[in-house]
């Protein structure tokens, strides 16, 4: 037996405590039933010192309680030898998992999921069969089961390596449970085949991202004897935020602002830094907007004014360390012109003829419609 904090076993030496207090214990004299005391003078009972034991049983039970307080606070604990088991010839079946979604943009975090891939590849046995996934919102097959067994033993692990070198991130979000039930159910099809008798394993490669989509595990039964072995990656700068458009035509915004054009910026929960700034990119007199933003948090603000008769096509946040997601493109809607004929002498003033409500239907600019009238007897817009 083996404890884990041992020092909490001199406790025990409380144990003494109660046989202490038994031995010293003072009583008085037994008392004995007697007449009228009134003629007696009172005198106050002696005490005698007792040097023997009594409730030999109550004393075991309190230094019974002491002892297991002591030995519960070590903790014990048995220990058992590990089994070794025994060389399977037959080798594992491993997933390679490698995220590629927009996160792994950042800094060198791509390099380091690709060095993680190769050490994996690289310990893999001449007996072993790998596959390789990549995901972002939808896992991907890079190489099958078939295509790694088909392959030279020296020539597997190079070629792997070599194809994942000529993926890059992509910008959509992450789904670790599509992932995740993927490689299971890859495993799965390979059991049906009568391909799977060894070790089971998947190497899940990813930065772990706040956001990461788990929903589709939760009716999902994880199958017995798979191992999932996760290898993260981090960032030497954590701070990473971004920005996203928040359109609402019920909300006011500032004036010279686009009605409802809000910003939504988000901060990663590990953040160093918590001021940033939105500003236009290459528009001439456009004001810049301070914006503080908590890690872990997001804030919703509107967009920076512009100056009159300026476009803006780009907002930009700056103050981040990673520039990959602090981009945002704005599109001016070009609105469709369509022509409409009126034939008739109505007049456009009169408000009981139907050419003076067709006029106004489409006399706002907003609606992509420009109207004008084209001669006595109608008009095109």
């Amino acid at each position: 037996m083996t404890f884990l904090a041992p020092l909490f076993l001199f406790g025990a030496l409380a144990v003494a405590l109660p046989v202490v207090f038994h031995l010293i214990r003072r009583t008085s004299k037994e008392k004995m039933t007697f007449s009228s005391l009134m003629f007696l003078q009172p005198t106050p009972p002696r005490v005698t010192r007792r040097n023997r034991l009594e409730n030999i049983f109550l004393l075991f039970l309190r230094c019974g309680v002491l002892c297991l307080l002591a030995l519960g606070f070590a903790r014990p604990f048995l220990q058992k030898p590990i089994v070794t088991e025994p060389p399977n010839d037959r080798g594992k079946k491993i997933i390679l998992l490698v995220d590629t979604s927009a996160s792994m943009r950042r800094q060198d975090l791509w390099p380091a999921a690709l060095a993680r891939a190769e050490e994996t590849l690289r310990k893999t046995s001449s007996a072993d069969q790998v596959a390789v996934f990549t995901f972002d919102v939808h896992a991907s097959s890079l190489l099958s089961f078939e295509q790694w067994s088909a392959m030279a033993a020296g020539e597997r692990a190079a070629t792997a390596a070599k194809r994942l070198a000529e993926l890059k991130p992509g910008w959509l979000t992450t789904h670790l449970g599509n992932a995740l039930i993927a490689a299971a159910e890859t495993f799965a099809d390979a059991d049906k085949q009568g391909q799977n008798t060894g070790a089971r394993r998947i190497v899940l490669i990813t930065d772990l991202q706040e956001g990461s989509r788990f929903d589709g595990l939760q009716g999902f039964e994880w199958p017995r004897g798979i191992e999932v072995d996760v290898q993260r990656v981090q960032a030497t700068r954590p701070t990473n935020a971004g920005m996203q458009w928040i359109v609402d035509a019920d909300d006011s915004a500032q004036p010279g602002a686009e009605p409802g054009a809000r910003v939504r910026v988000s901060n990663s929960g590990d953040a160093k830094r918590e001021q940033f700034q939105l500003r236009w990119d290459r528009v001439t007199g456009a004001a810049s907007l301070d914006v503080y933003v908590p890690p872990g948090q997001s804030r919703i603000v509107p967009a920076p004014t512009l100056p009159d008769v300026a476009t803006g096509e780009r907002l930009l946040l700056s103050g981040d360390d990673d520039d990959f997601d602090d981009t945002i493109y704005r599109v001016q809607p070009k609105p469709e012109q369509i022509n409409i004929l009126f034939l008739g002498d109505d007049s456009e003033k009169d408000p009981n003829q139907l050419l003076y409500y067709v006029k106004r239907a489409f006399q706002h600019r907003s609606r992509g419609v420009e109207c004008n009238a084209c001669g006595g007897s109608g008009f095109t817009c």
